[in-house]
């Protein structure tokens, strides 16, 4: 399994791999705390807040990109032992395979989610998937301008973190750490779920269960074509295509199960003032010609 992991790190590469492992994990766990959810919050309710927060995490995503290909250009490692290598036809197959299938996954939970939340209804996973959606709404972009920043943030962030988690992570793992391959895919898999903390347990460890699916397609592969095209499908399904599809569900009138049945109309005879049972006999006096004839 990734044979072609067998890179040789020299001290200037080891150092940048630090510092890349040092502000990705670091990043991570800051991003968790209570203080830094506050600041996004305010920063997203503030006009044009949520476009400089794509902004910066696509500047981010960019920086470690480089970062990771400057490691590539040191002695001994190279562009093949990152999984940068030239894409085949089997590469395309899959990633298209893959896309469909998370984009479907991803859109029809967020319409079943949002189908149980206009109609009120109860649904397995419904607690822990709300409060995983709660975590990252401030991710979720609004008007036509942030839906196009959020695809943009969703195509970088897929292209960096699999250059660096899959990519660069388990080559320094082999390279300089010495571990067995798989034992270096695990640990990164580990950092990368520390780098989705700010989504929650919950979320962290849906990301770490989504990055072994991609490690899988990494060495299944042995490039980084697929990963990278499938991760970023999937961010732009859960950034922007199943949130519209949410909105759209619970504009929707709601389902006829969910409708609570009129009361059934009382009978004429029950409704009648004149129905003995309903009140005492009122005695109306004899007819005049003036109670007889409209007004």
């Amino acid at each position: 399994m990734f044979e072609w992991v067998t890179p040789g790190f020299d001290p200037a590469a080891t150092v940048l791999v630090l510092l890349v492992a040092l502000v990705t994990t670091a990043g991570g766990i800051r991003a968790a705390t209570a203080k830094a959810r506050a600041a996004r919050e305010r920063l997203v309710a503030t006009p044009g807040g949520r476009i400089r927060l794509y902004r910066g995490g696509i500047i981010t995503s960019i920086t470690l990109t480089l970062a990771a290909s400057a490691v590539a250009a040191t002695d001994g490692v190279g562009l093949a032992a990152l999984g940068l290598r030239p894409i085949g036809a089997g590469d395309v197959a899959l990633a298209a395979g893959f896309s469909a299938w998370f984009t479907l996954v991803v859109v029809v939970n967020h319409a079943r989610f949002a189908r149980a939340r206009r109609d009120g209804a109860r649904m397995l996973g419904r607690r822990g998937g709300e409060e995983t959606l709660a975590r990252i709404r401030f991710l979720q972009p609004v008007t036509a301008a942030e839906r196009w920043l959020a695809g943009l943030l969703s195509v970088s962030v897929g292209i960096g973190e699999e250059v660096v988690y899959r990519g660069l992570f388990i080559a320094a793992g082999v390279g300089i750490l010495g571990l067995d391959a798989w034992v270096a895919a695990g640990l990164s898999l580990l950092l990368f779920g520390t780098a989705h903390l700010y989504q929650g347990w919950r979320g962290a460890l849906g990301a770490t269960v989504l990055g072994s699916l991609f490690t899988l397609l990494y060495d299944l592969t042995g490039g980084l074509f697929a990963p990278i095209v499938v991760h970023a499908v999937f961010d732009v399904a859960a950034l922007v295509a199943g949130p519209l599809v949410a909105r759209w569900v619970e504009r929707r009138p709601p389902s006829p199960a969910a409708t609570p049945a009129p009361a059934p109309a009382a009978s004429p005879a029950a409704a009648s003032p004149a129905s003995p049972a309903a009140s005492p006999a009122v005695n109306p006096g004899p007819l005049t010609l003036r109670s007889a004839t409209p007004e």
